[in-house]
């Protein structure tokens, strides 16, 4: 091949045009190798999305698959769904964080019917055909070999009853005409409700916390009295003014108390967006709660900040202590006698092992040294 010097001037133009359109060529073949590879890199990035979906699904449709009524919260009788294979018979219990296993634990006190000595009720049931030839066993006439006697314990069908009650007049030979007295429980109305569907709903709303609605539909379904929810509502009123006296007892149980643990938590009701406060001063025996705001006066509605001078366990009510005229127990394990002005500081076990101990007799329990 001959030199460059040897080629004539159109030869060389031929031969750089010639090259000029090979890298053209090679310029479009990259641009569409780039053009491929971005493509790809597109492809391979939606791959890599997919495939992390499916080991997700397969991760969870594994465990869902794994789970059986041994090694979760699943009933027994989800072992028999399509696609679920039971537990293996030789698989071990699972241990538990508490390290105790399923069911009654060694030392528990156990509980089960008791047959009774003194049934309420006994019932002869006796066969109507023998069942050997199938000849009638006439009862009284054929002859007694023993019985099985099983007990069973039940309650009986209550259905809300209607009396009516007539106070009668009767004229005396004096001519005074006396009418009697109406018995206990029954209301000055033509019609109403009883003392025992009253004392239902009391007891469905307060002890139990079931809503009003849900306390109709219970006596209904349970009675067949069909009271209304203002019924139902107003019993709460009632039965607080019956109990009033044994509130003002109460307080003044509390109140002579050395010991009681004052607190507050917040509680949603009435109008929505409404929030108030539950006040409660309780001891190993009493327990009283009263409903306010967050503020000195309501504490003091509460009505045992008055003439109380024992220990008070505080947790978040430091603003109410300066009502108190008796000694406190601060969070921070701190005793103040108001009455003698003398600081004490909690000694060793900190404050909670000595509020623990405060519940079994604060003077005997307690070891406070000076605070220095």
């Amino acid at each position: 091949m001959p030199g460059l010097e040897e080629l004539s001037r159109e030869e060389l133009l031929a031969r750089v045009r010639d090259q000029d359109s090979r890298l053209r060529d090679q310029d479009v073949r990259l641009a569409e190798q780039d053009r491929r590879l971005a493509e790809q890199d597109v492809r391979a990035e939606e791959q890599d999305r997919l495939l992390a979906e499916l080991r997700a699904e397969l991760e969870r449709l594994r465990r869902q698959v794994s789970r059986n009524s041994r090694n979760s919260s699943l009933p027994p009788s989800a072992d028999d769904l399509p696609g679920k294979a039971p537990p293996a018979e030789e698989e071990a219990e699972p241990v538990r964080r508490s390290g105790r296993k399923r069911g009654k634990q060694p030392g528990a006190k156990g509980s089960g019917l008791a047959r009774s000595a003194d049934p309420d009720e006994v019932e002869d049931v006796y066969p109507g055909s023998c069942g050997g030839c199938g000849q009638a066993l006439e009862e009284g006439l054929a002859e007694l070999v023993g019985y099985l006697a099983l007990q069973q314990v039940d309650v009986p069908l209550v259905v809300a009853a209607v009396t009516e009650f007539r106070m009668h007049r009767v004229r005396c030979g004096c001519g005074h005409v006396t009418e009697a007295g109406r018995p206990a429980g029954l209301a000055d109305a033509p019609i109403s409700y009883g003392p025992n569907l009253q004392a239902i709903s009391v007891y469905l709303l307060v002890f139990h916390a079931v809503p009003v609605e849900r306390v109709c539909q219970l006596i209904a379904d349970l009675t067949g009295a069909r009271p209304s929810p203002g019924f139902v509502h107003g019993m709460l009123a009632r039965v607080a003014a019956l109990l009033t006296g044994f509130e003002r007892l109460l307080k003044s149980l509390i109140v002579v108390s050395y010991v009681v643990h004052f607190d507050e938590t917040t509680l949603r009701c009435g109008p929505k967006g409404v929030k108030k406060y539950v006040w409660t001063a309780a001891t190993a025996l009493y327990s009283l709660y009263h409903l306010g705001d967050r503020s000195k006066d309501t504490f003091a509605e509460m009505g045992v900040a008055d003439g109380f001078t024992g220990v008070d366990l505080l947790t978040e009510l430091r603003e109410a202590s300066s009502q108190f005229r008796g000694r406190m127990l601060a969070g921070g394990g701190t005793v103040a006698d108001h009455d003698h002005r003398r600081r004490w500081g909690a000694g060793p076990g900190g404050a909670g092992r000595g509020v623990g101990r405060v519940a079994d007799g604060y003077g005997r329990s307690v070891r406070a040294v000076p605070a220095g």
